[in-house]
Order: C-alpha cells, then sequence, then structure tokens
C-alpha cells in the first residue's frame, strides 16, 4: 500500500510509527511517498491490519493527513 501525507513533515513520523508496529515501511526516491507492506498477511486481510494502524496513528495525530495510493 502506498501513503503520501499531506504535509510532507509527517513522513518520518509515519514510517516511524508503522515501523514500531511490525510493518515494512518505507520512503519512496520522490521523498513523500511511503510504501507499506504488512508481513505475513495478504490481500484484504494487509488492507485492514494497515487500516486499523493508520486510524491508531490519526488519534494520536489528529491534524495530519494523508491519501492512500493504491
Amino acid at each position: 500500500m502506498r501513503l503520501r501525507p499531506d504535509d510532507p513533515s509527517y513522513v518520518s513520523a509515519l514510517v516511524s510509527f508503522l515501523r514500531e508496529r511490525s510493518c515494512v515501511a518505507y520512503v519512496l526516491d520522490d521523498q513523500v511517498t511511503i510504501e507499506v507492506i504488512r508481513p505475513h498477511s495478504f490481500g484484504q486481510q494487509e488492507i485492514d491490519e494497515i487500516a486499523a494502524i493508520l486510524r491508531t496513528w490519526q488519534t494520536k495525530s489528529p491534524e495530519a493527513r494523508f491519501a492512500i495510493m493504491d
């Protein structure tokens, strides 16, 4: 799944948050898009788990917004 924070200053914090929750997360070459993978989860299960993690992040950073690219 690819994510793009509306404010690039959140990229580092979001990557760290995802990694702390056992996701593989890294920034793509454009420096604003994050690729996130949930190891050992596939298909809809992976999407649901990442979505739950992102909801948790948004409760901690309600001012931060992001777009899901795929």
